[in-house]
């Protein structure tokens, strides 16, 4: 598959090693601060993706995805419950089709339309992570020359971070667990 990253590096390779090691820092974290794991990895990481499943996610979103979030799903169809945005799901396929998520998405613009000069939804912001709760990750345009568009961590209509590309949103939750332990 080759998910290639400017400057070298395997996207999927990386996205086989880094989700393991996140998993288990944000499992440890949990223990540590008196919250019950309630699921092993194998439940929570959706299995591998394939190319027709990606290339049909393409298709109704009506535009390509990035090549980071491309190898995750190749690896990973998707992440109940990815660290840092409150509990929600890391989108696969089937997640960006739910009629719940279509309109946690609208209810969320809704909320930037009121609060926000801009509104990177209504910009073409694709959700990565979205759940009823004021955490989400979103995909924003524009696509960069590498085919990455920026990850970006929002609390309600607040940005908290953003991103080269979701291996570096992985990064920095892995740093953030191993500087709390």
């Amino acid at each position: 598959m080759g998910f290639k990253r400017r400057g070298g590096g395997d996207f999927a390779t990386e996205m086989a090693s880094i989700v393991p090691k996140l998993f288990s820092a944000n499992e440890k974290y949990c223990v540590a601060h008196g919250i019950d794991p309630y699921q092993t990895f194998e439940e929570a990481l959706a299995p591998p993706c394939t190319e027709s499943e990606i290339e049909a996610l393409e298709a109704f979103l009506a535009q390509r995805l990035p090549p980071s979030y491309r190898a995750f799903l190749s690896v990973f169809g998707g992440w109940e419950g990815v660290p840092g945005c409150g509990g929600a799901d890391l989108l696969g396929p089937a997640g960006h089709r739910d009629a719940h998520v279509r309109s946690t998405l609208s209810w969320k613009s809704d909320m930037f339309n009121e609060f926000e000069p801009r509104n990177p939804i209504a910009l073409g912001a694709l959700p990565l992570a979205i759940g009823d709760d004021r955490n989400m990750i979103l995909l924003e345009p524009p696509m960069n020359s590498d085919g990455e568009m920026a990850v970006v961590k929002y609390y309600l209509t607040t940005e908290e971070g953003r991103f080269k590309n979701l291996l570096e949103y992985f990064e920095d939750q892995l740093r953030q667990h191993q500087n709390d332990a």
